[in-house]
């Protein structure tokens, strides 16, 4: 008599298989999702450190012939969007801004989602309200992505 021999997987072992796959995507996607925030906030926190510098050349270049004491640029947080205003503009937003980009992560200055940071012709923070929003002159600034976060002080 000539036995056969079976190659192959059974239902058993190929569900057991199955399971344990399931069981590590499970593990998986948190992790992947931590990292996919952790970047948005990186990059979200490199691009307001930007802006920073650019309403600060902005404001040394005084395109708009801001006098002493008046912003010569400004630094808007508004809407998902990040901006850099020549002079002062008639409200707090980031239409006809000078440069602009949208925020791959949520960033608060002040404790606001809409804040502004107003710079003088010497490219120093001054006050000045616009739209009816003082603008901080040294505001703090959290920048958040699901449970990443970075926080700080600009200027």
């Amino acid at each position: 008599m000539v036995r056969q021999v079976r190659r192959g997987f059974t239902l058993v072992e190929t569900a057991i298989v199955l399971a344990l796959l399931a069981l590590l995507a499970l593990l998986i996607v948190p992790l992947g999702t931590g990292w996919a925030d952790s970047a948005n906030v990186r990059q979200a926190h490199s691009a307001l450190l930007g802006a920073v510098a650019r309403a600060k050349a902005h404001a040394l270049r005084n395109a708009s012939a801001a006098s002493s004491g008046a912003p010569a640029a400004l630094l808007v947080v508004s809407g998902g969007t990040l901006c850099v205003h020549d002079g002062t503009p008639a409200s707090l937003g980031c239409a006809n801004a000078a440069w602009s980009t949208p925020l791959s992560a949520e960033v608060r200055l002040a404790g606001q989602s809409t804040h502004c940071v107003a710079f003088g012709s010497h490219g120093l923070p001054l006050a000045a309200t616009i739209g009816g929003t003082a603008c901080a002159q040294a505001p703090a600034y959290i920048v958040t992505k699901g449970s990443q976060s970075v926080t700080g002080t600009l200027i």
